[in-house]
């Protein structure tokens, strides 16, 4: 099931989305990783990871937010990146959701180029 997003920057239609969500609580503490495998569509690509809490009333709190950018990708070539997230730190209740969404566009970060881009 895909989860209701919402915040108004995050794009439903383009973004793809991860839960983690365990039977006890646990602490969040320093810079949690992200292995991403993606064919690229196009010269640049760009990465918004969005790292949120939810709560067991859908209640969605930003944890993190961090762009990564890959310039000069080739079209239909597959593409693996690794990249540490801001800091995020917290703790999780038992009933609480992680979730990360990866989008594509953010208002608040420069495209990487005029064309367009998605990732497969």
């Amino acid at each position: 099931m895909t989860p209701k997003i919402n915040s108004r920057k995050i794009k439903k239609d383009r973004v793809a989305v991860y839960e983690l969500e365990r039977d006890e609580g646990f602490d969040l503490l320093g810079l949690p990783r992200v292995q991403l495998h993606f064919r690229a569509t196009g010269p640049a690509v760009q990465v918004i990871a969005h790292l949120f809490k939810v709560s067991e009333k859908d209640e969605w709190k930003l944890i993190s937010m961090t762009p990564y950018t890959l310039l000069h990708t080739r079209d239909k070539e597959d593409y693996l990146i690794n990249f540490e997230l801001y800091g995020g730190f917290g703790h999780i209740d038992p009933g609480e959701k992680l979730v990360l969404a990866l989008d594509t566009y953010d208002q608040e970060f420069k495209r990487p180029g005029k064309e367009g881009f998605r990732l497969d």
